[in-house]
């Protein structure tokens, strides 16, 4: 196996890749892991577990991937506040196929 030792701020690392601050590192199982790669970088640390709130969004809200496809303008229009403006965006989450 190659030799990936790398010295970062004088301190010799196993490894140069560093895991940033996310899902991989949110328990101290992911910072383990992490460090044994290299590295690891937090936002925060705690001892006592954190807790994610739900929901992570406002609510309520509407998501219409088309609302020009068949018949939703009218349930978009009544769904959606009075000042909306409708704009067309691409949809990674719809199951149609060619488009």
């Amino acid at each position: 196996m190659a030799d990936l030792r790398t010295t970062l701020f004088n301190t010799e690392m196993a490894s140069p890749f560093v895991l940033a601050s996310g899902p991989l590192s949110y328990d101290a199982h992911g910072l383990r892991a992490a460090f044994r790669a290299g590295g690891v970088t937090t936002k925060t640390l705690r001892l006592e577990r954190a807790v994610n709130p739900i929901p992570h969004m406002v609510l309520p809200a509407v998501l219409f991937d088309d609302p020009t496809r068949d018949g939703q303008p009218e349930a978009a229009a009544a769904a959606l506040p009075r000042r909306a403006v409708s704009v067309k965006m691409p949809s990674c989450l719809s199951s149609r196929r060619g488009r």
